[in-house]
């Protein structure tokens, strides 16, 4: 299966599993960004005219890691004269990736856009089809709607790939296998991407970004709730997205996330991930307030019940982010990483033009690199490792928050495999 294999290039990039003790760091402290940075960030809005990121950063500051990001989202969530759609939505999805050769490679320009429960086109009769990366968890939000997932690349990715491990006009396992070298890094100019929706119809969405799309149903079958292979056409608001990009001297990617600010709540330093304590006493979306932290972030796939007429699911989800901006107390210059990040987005939320666009309305979570030129083949980084060490997304990896399997290179390698 092309999944699987292309999981093959984690060899040719690095992850590293980490656990550390729950624990925020202090939100207070200075920023490294420069002037270079400042002209960046002054050169987004309004957002219609916000730069193509490119292939070098700004400085070798902590802070031009967060700035290289926050303006790829930036890119990725403007409007593309050329379609009048969202830009990430003419990237290509993965079976467009690995299409043998003869058959069409064009970067989707229609609508709506088509979201399975899995990126393969055959549906598999199981619910693990909507499972998270990393975990068998299975996000519900509070109108009981599992949510969606989509996986994209930019055509730069498509040309690397198909250049490298096609042979005879298809996709070759055995090229992905042998890749074992510096040579077989991803270049530059590189970008991938996840994306998480949420069902909207008739909901108030004037603050999402949101999209048509076509999404499969679930049923009963057997005493289970599986894939129908039935469509319905929806609205989708997004609710997360990751992305991966190349830049230079950094072959293991930059790998940054963002969410819609209204998502979940932190958890608080005093209160426990699996204390008795609320995490908030405010309500978001996928957070009721006053909800005890022990009942956040608990997958409950096993135990779901389906309304097959209203698609509704129970019970929902409640979810909390459980490291702010994904750094804990042990990351190297933590709380210079935090107050960055924290700036970063006080300037986009102050100076975001125009007035009404609803991507204003996101932040960045965070973002993990490595230091420069450090990346091996199967290397496992550790002094290497910089940024939001304990970085997750709360809509993508909401079960596995306290002990994670961090991809430092290529999220890809995560990510591919839902």
């Amino acid at each position: 299966m092309y999944y699987d294999a292309l999981l093959r290039v984690c060899v040719l990039s690095a992850s590293l599993t980490v656990s550390f003790a729950s624990g925020l760091v202090a939100q207070t402290g200075s920023t490294d960004c420069n002037a270079q940075d400042h002209a960046a960030m002054n050169g987004w809005f309004p957002h219609t005219q916000t730069p193509a990121p490119t292939a070098k950063l700004t400085s070798d500051s902590n802070c031009a890691f967060h700035v290289s990001s926050t303006q790829m989202f930036l890119w990725l969530t403007q409007t593309d004269p050329a379609t009048g759609q969202m830009r990430l939505l003419g990237m290509h999805t993965i079976d467009e990736l690995f299409a043998p050769d003869g058959q069409a490679k064009i970067a989707r320009s229609k609508a709506p856009i088509q979201l399975r429960p899995r990126v393969s086109k055959s549906n598999e009769a199981d619910l693990a089809a909507f499972h998270q990366a990393g975990s068998n968890g299975v996000l519900v939000d509070h109108n009981g709607r599992v949510i969606y997932y989509e996986q994209l690349f930019n055509p730069p990715y498509v040309d690397f790939v198909r250049s490298k491990f096609f042979s005879n006009g298809g996709f070759d396992p055995a090229l992905m296998a042998a890749a074992t070298g510096i040579d077989d890094f991803f270049p530059t100019g590189l970008m991938e991407i996840k994306t998480s929706w949420m069902v909207v119809d008739g909901d108030d969405v004037g603050n999402f970004l949101t999209v048509p799309a076509e999404i499969f149903l679930l049923k009963n079958e057997n005493g289970e709730i599986v894939v129908s292979t039935e469509t319905q056409p929806a609205t989708v608001a997004l609710v997360g997205l990751h992305l991966a990009g190349r830049v230079d001297d950094h072959p293991e990617m930059i790998w940054a996330t963002f969410e819609h600010i209204g998502n979940a709540p932190n958890l608080p330093a005093d209160v426990a991930h699996d204390g008795p304590q609320a995490v908030s006493a405010d309500s978001f979306t996928f957070y009721s307030g006053g909800t005890a932290a022990a009942v956040g972030n608990n997958d409950a796939a096993g135990s779901l019940t389906l309304d097959e007429t209203t698609q509704v699911l129970d019970p929902i989800t409640q979810v909390f982010r459980q490291f702010t901006y994904g750094t804990p107390n042990e990351a190297i210059d933590g709380a210079l990483n935090v107050a960055n990040i924290e700036a970063i987005n006080a300037f986009y939320q102050t100076n975001f033009t125009p007035a009404g666009d609803p991507a204003q309305h996101y932040f960045e979570v965070g973002a993990s690199w490595m230091l420069p030129n450090t990346l091996q083949p199967d290397m496992t980084p550790m002094a290497e490792l910089r940024g939001s060490t304990m970085l997750s997304n709360s809509t993508m990896e909401t079960f596995t928050q306290n002990d994670r399997n961090v991809s430092v290179a290529t999220t890809v390698c995560r990510n591919l495999k839902r």
